[in-house]
């Protein structure tokens, strides 16, 4: 919408989506996203291929898998063996920081691998940061 205003052409409809982009930002939150068990990382990089193929950066911030570096135990002695490996802290799980849209939503529920949102199938619940 473009108004006239003494002889300067304001263009209210930019500043208005502006301001709604600014607004959807400050609402951002983590969600967690239920998954196939073992399939984490296949979710974590398919949501990061579509996010950025469907131009949802400015929505979708972090996708975290919850890892943690673990020693590789000796079958026969039970003894550290001197290498590590990543071990999932929270399986069948992923970690998504956005601002929740219905666009969004329906991106992160029909990634390949994932089976939906944490919380009530209406609209999923946002972690609390005392949960982060």
């Amino acid at each position: 919408m473009v108004s006239k205003l003494e002889g300067v052409l304001l263009d209210t409809s930019r500043t208005n989506e502006e301001e709604e982009k600014k607004h959807a930002l400050a609402e951002k939150a983590w969600y967690v996203v239920n998954t196939y068990s073992t399939h984490e990382k296949k979710v974590q990089n398919n949501l990061m291929r579509r996010v950025e193929s469907m131009g949802l950066t400015d929505f979708v911030f972090r996708i975290i898998v919850a890892e943690q570096e673990v020693p590789v135990m000796d079958r026969e002695t039970n003894l550290p063996t001197g290498k590590t490996r990543m071990k999932n802290l929270f399986p069948g799980y992923v970690f998504v920081k956005m601002v929740y849209t219905d666009e969004t939503w329906y991106v992160v529920r029909n990634i390949r691998g994932c089976t939906g949102f944490v919380g009530p199938s209406s609209k999923p619940v946002p972690l609390s940061e005392a949960e982060v």
